[in-house]
């Protein structure tokens, strides 16, 4: 065979590797469009089931409140409401407070999330200052999205840190908060229990703390302290 029909039959195997190569590109692309509409597609249905979650919360709380023991009008359930919540916090945090009244409207919360459902973002709504902490990669990004006023204006401090009792205290006190405050409220979904014990560079007139309900009051346990657990 010669030179030149050597060269021939080699760019024509290139040719076909180019259309075979394109013809995959062509293919990765649409499982790329496809794998983005599936990622979507599950994000709204994570929403979705968000809202039926919370309605069906909703609904049970409705049918508990109902019982005549609950008719007592110091229970605070007939209280709930949800604005940035997960359930009907929002409600009975401003109630305790209505009771009780407020100092300095400070709080701080930990695990705070994207800010769009935890238990002081309506209360920063009405003017009060609160620090914020959370450990998740995304948390900085959404505060700045969603949270920039009041940011700028120094009324919502923020702090992207991983919580273990040896590092509460100091980041509390290194974003300017210390001694006596209205609110605490933690949800760490593992150490909240031991980073509650620790704290000390704050005083809160009320805490939040969330707690496994799936244990019986009269049970005497605590999770192990483990300084990386993530839930």
């Amino acid at each position: 065979m010669g030179a030149w029909s050597n060269l021939m039959l080699r760019l024509k195997a290139a040719g076909r590797s180019m259309v075979q190569s394109e013809e995959h590109l062509e293919v990765i692309s649409r499982f790329e469009t496809h794998l983005e509409r599936l990622t979507a597609a599950a994000e709204r249905g994570e929403r979705h089931l968000g809202f039926i979650a919370a309605a069906a919360a909703r609904r049970e709380m409705l049918q508990i409140i109902s019982d005549p023991r609950f008719d007592d009008p110091l229970r605070l359930e007939r209280s709930g409401f949800k604005v940035h919540s997960q359930y009907d916090e929002d409600g009975i945090i401003a109630e305790i407070f209505r009771r009780i009244g407020t100092t300095n409207r400070v709080c701080v919360e930990f695990g705070a999330g994207n800010g769009s459902e935890n238990c002081t973002g309506f209360l920063v709504m009405q003017g009060w200052r609160a620090l914020w902490i959370d450990g998740s990669d995304s948390f900085l990004f959404y505060m700045n999205a969603s949270w920039a006023p009041e940011m700028a204006r120094d009324q919502l401090v923020v702090r992207n840190a991983f919580i273990t009792v040896d590092t509460i205290d100091d980041l509390i006190r290194d974003a300017g908060f210390s001694g006596e405050i209205d609110f605490l409220t933690v949800d760490l979904d593992g150490n909240d229990y031991h980073i509650l014990e620790k704290i000390s560079a704050v005083s809160p007139r009320v805490i939040c703390a969330e707690y496994n309900s799936n244990i019986p009051p009269d049970v005497d346990w605590t999770m192990p302290y483990k300084a990386d657990y993530v839930w």
